[in-house]
């Protein structure tokens, strides 16, 4: 059982179990939830015909990699889909000319239908908007899954937390 001299050691305990916490536990759960958010509202929307899905293991959206969780402060956690462009500029698909050099979660999120003319002969699904970035965060609010996920890395690390 740790003991403490002063308030300011318990304050610097707890708040060195809860950024470890928010590092682990917490983003491996918003990873998992971004994922599942991924595969429903993203690649769940259609089969694409111009391109090929980079998926999990050619670094694509959903590829654990790309979903980084990090401390703003020691009580702040941010979690963003770093995922980069479609590497190969010459790449001659259509969809290729819309997501190279682009930042590919927000083109995602939030769509680039005004760069098409009606007459593309292709669906233009790729390029409406699909927000799994807002779907995760509702899905987090709604669940409680990140207090519970700070709850149990706090009890791994000797803290007893519950949620309310």
């Amino acid at each position: 059982m740790t003991t403490f001299t002063s308030f300011d050691e318990i304050l610097n305990f707890i708040r060195k179990n809860i950024s470890k916490a928010l590092e682990n536990e917490v983003a491996s759960t918003v990873r998992k939830v971004e994922q599942k958010h991924i595969d429903t509202d993203v690649y769940g929307q259609y089969t694409p015909v111009l391109y090929q899905r980079r998926g999990m293991a050619g670094r694509g959206l959903i590829a654990s990699e790309n979903i980084v969780g990090r401390l703003v402060d020691d009580l702040t956690l941010r979690v963003t889909n770093e995922t980069p462009p479609y590497p190969n500029a010459a790449y001659e698909s259509h969809s290729s000319r819309v997501t190279t050099n682009k930042n590919l979660p927000v083109l995602i999120e939030y769509g680039e239908s005004d760069k098409f003319h009606n007459d593309f002969p292709y669906n233009l699904a790729f390029i409406k908007p699909r927000p799994f970035t807002q779907k995760t965060y509702k899905d987090l609010v709604e669940s409680g899954d990140c207090a519970k996920a700070l709850c149990d890395g706090l009890k791994k690390r000797g803290i007893d937390a519950k949620t309310v």
